[in-house]
């Protein structure tokens, strides 16, 4: 290793990294003006609350091994430091921190911090500030993600009334990660795992985020006013004894034209950390076929029999909830299934489709005879009270559960065997939901692990019981924590519970974008596109016909199909067929596509996809219209073969049509329009 030296450059494509004599570091465009985050530090805060601030006079700078560089430096007098190892590519620096405790005192660790120096303006943003766009990343599929401009609040990500802290708490753990809030000043913005920041005509980004989620939860902070950027880990309290270490997840800062390559750049360093399994499937789920939690076994099989005598493309055939005598008991079920579910999983297969069944692996109902079982099995708040967890809603209101401790060996144990178990049954495609009670706060029988660490325990002894050759599917999670553990991950919020809708009048006058239906559904799935088929196979949720307009149909089909690569269909065949005409021919499509108007639009109206279709290279253009009145849209340039008019096929409508990005085209309320060109 070399000597120490008192600053350091790096100089790759599109950025210029810089570190002084202090240990402080700063990340420019190459391009001018271009974004720059300046003067990045660390802070750790202890379990007590005191924040101990990099000791900069300290500060040691080396070189290490394959150009990387070496920061190091003390924070507070107790002996702990922050080792920062710095890597390069064309378009990213990442740091992997480490905090070392070489002092005699043990500590519990709340939270360490990279952020620009307090009270500075660290964040050079050319032009109007408050003309740039944030991206913000929900914690759940239904917690709302998308970008904004930069001085707007944040609380347009949440419902107008009530405030956020006003919600109940099984609510609030259900969806939100802990210490979310929403704040009410313009431009002070709080993201889960990373944020991006666009220009105003969205040709160049800044990303700060964590690419790593194993070891714990991540916020990065944006504040248009003070020129503030951050990035915290939370360490849930973790003790580090003397001679200890603790690591926290890898940052990358990122700068670079667009938007779509860097958010696509930093997935495939999400993917580069943790190896990602996606294996698109096709899928039939009763919820969305209107059964929702009243499911019963005559109803499920009679829509099997009929499926069986059609040529659909479908190849898993998935029970959801409802056929369970509680929740947390799975092997048990009510008096709707007679027939027990080792005889429907092999009645499933022997029909030719692969068994699928939903559970909530970490949930238990304060009913279940899992919980007067295991009462100590459960994570508890500081007055010993269980910590409510959530919340599943069924025809009959909801059903409250509390959250599996899965620090536990013996948790981990039940939780292994109860998926080796359905699996020896023959079930193959695990749906697996409401994953955020084994992230909630409170006390666990190993106070060494951070929530994060303790969910991905959870996952794996899921995946250890199921092995590696079943599907796991995602619902209700946190969703980014979920990679290199599921093959299919959902996008967005339910496509509808009860009668589908495309929006509520309380989804449009209350903001509400958390609860199911058509707008909340599709904006999800467009917001975390960049996902899919890097980090898993996107699932767009169930794709609807009956009780669903033909225009609206569409709409949802373009793109749950298109910018998620699993097809989900919820159908009840004893009211009528299904029309796979139109959705066979796109169910194949691999992502991931391209959103052409993140930022800019509170629900982007365009997006592309190249691919293979029929035979020959084409590219599939979408545009949306999802207000409830005629719009009248030209095409992109962008979207466009050289930027020029050109011919193409009216998907839907089998027409030929002409785009021209100087001609408008008119599109009727609640539609798409999706042209096939080449």
């Amino acid at each position: 290793m070399a000597e120490s030296q008192s600053e350091w450059t790096r100089c790759p494509d599109h950025f210029r990294w810089q570190a002084d004599a202090q240990g402080r570091v700063s990340v420019m465009a190459s391009a001018s003006p271009g974004p720059s985050v300046l003067g990045l530090g660390w802070t750790l805060v202890l379990a007590n609350g005191r924040a101990l601030q990099a000791d900069g006079a300290r500060a040691r700078l080396t070189a290490g091994e394959e150009g990387s560089l070496i920061v190091s430096v003390p924070v507070g007098v107790e002996g702990l430091e922050v080792e920062a190892v710095w890597t390069f590519d064309s378009d990213a620096a990442t740091c992997r921190a480490t905090i070392r405790n070489e002092g005699s005192a043990a500590f519990g660790l709340k939270e360490l911090t990279l952020e620009t120096l307090p009270g500075r303006n660290g964040l050079e943003l050319p032009g109007e500030r408050g003309r740039w766009y944030v991206y913000k990343m929900g914690f759940n599929v239904s917690a709302r993600s998308g970008a904004v401009p930069l001085q707007t609040s944040e609380d347009v990500f949440f419902l107008r009334w009530p405030p956020y802290r006003w919600l109940p708490g099984s609510l609030r753990r259900m969806i939100f990660n802990e210490g979310t809030r929403f704040s009410r000043r313009p431009g002070n913005f709080q993201s889960e795992w990373f944020s991006m920041l666009t220009s105003p005509d969205g040709a160049i980004s800044l990303l700060l985020g964590f690419t790593g989620v194993a070891r714990t939860f991540g916020h990065v902070y944006v504040d248009g006013g003070s020129g503030r950027m951050a990035a915290t880990a939370a360490l849930d309290g973790v003790p580090l004894g003397p001679g200890g270490t603790r690591a926290i997840d890898p940052i990358r800062i990122a700068v670079g034209p667009g938007t779509e390559d860097i958010l696509q750049g930093y997935a495939k360093a999400l993917a580069a950390e943790h190896p990602p399994r996606i294996n698109p499937a096709r899928i039939w789920c009763s919820w969305y076929s209107g059964f929702y939690d009243r499911v019963s076994e005559t109803a499920l099989l009679a829509n099997l029999d009929m499926l069986r005598d059609i040529d659909a493309p479908i190849d898993c055939f998935q029970l959801d909830d409802g056929y369970q005598s509680a929740i947390g008991d799975w092997l048990v079920t009510n008096d709707r299934f007679p027939g027990g579910l080792e005889p429907l999983a092999k009645r499933i297969a022997a029909a030719g489709y692969r068994p699928g069944i939903w559970t909530a692996p970490f949930s238990v109902s304060p009913r279940s005879r899992l919980y007067h079982e295991h009462p100590d099995w459960v994570v508890r708040d500081g007055g010993g009270r269980p910590v409510k967890a959530g919340f599943v809603m069924g025809r009959f209101g909801p059903r409250f559960y509390y959250g599996l401790d899965t620090s536990r060996e013996d948790v981990l144990a039940h939780v292994e065997q109860l998926y080796a178990t359905l699996r020896a049954m023959g079930w193959g495609l695990f749906k697996i939901d409401f994953l955020t009670s084994a992230c909630v706060a409170g006390h666990r029988q190993d106070p060494s692990l951070t929530r994060a660490q303790a969910y991905r325990r959870g996952l794996d002894a899921v995946r250890r019981g199921i092995g590696e050759d079943a599907l796991l599917l995602s619902g209700i999670g946190p969703i980014l924590a979920n990679v290199g553990q599921m093959d299919i991950q959902r996008l967005g919020p339910d496509t509808c519970f009860g009668s589908p809708s495309w929006q509520t009048m309380l989804q449009r006058t209350d903001r509400d974008r958390m609860s199911p239906g058509l707008v909340n559904n599709t904006s999800g799935s467009l917001a975390r596109s960049f996902t899919n088929d890097v980090l898993w196979s996107g699932d767009g949720d169930a794709i609807l016909q009956q009780d669903v307009p033909v225009n609206e149909a569409r709409f949802l089909a373009s793109v749950a199909l298109l910018l998620g690569s699993t097809a989900t269909v919820g159908h009840d065949f004893r009211r009528g067929p299904f029309d796979f005409g139109g959705v066979e021919d796109l169910a194949g499509i691999r992502g991931p596509g391209r959103v052409l108007d993140r930022a800019g639009r509170n629900f982007s109206r365009h997006f592309v996809i190249d691919a293979s279709w029929r035979g020959r290279d084409v590219r599939f253009y979408a545009i949306l219209n999802p207000s409830n009145r005629l719009a009248r849209v030209q095409p992109r340039v962008d979207a466009l073969p050289g930027g020029v008019a050109c011919d193409a096929l009216d998907y839907w409508e089998q027409r030929p049509l002409r785009l021209d990005p100087e001609v408008e085209l008119e599109l009727p309320a609640r539609s798409v329009l999706l042209a096939v060109i080449g």
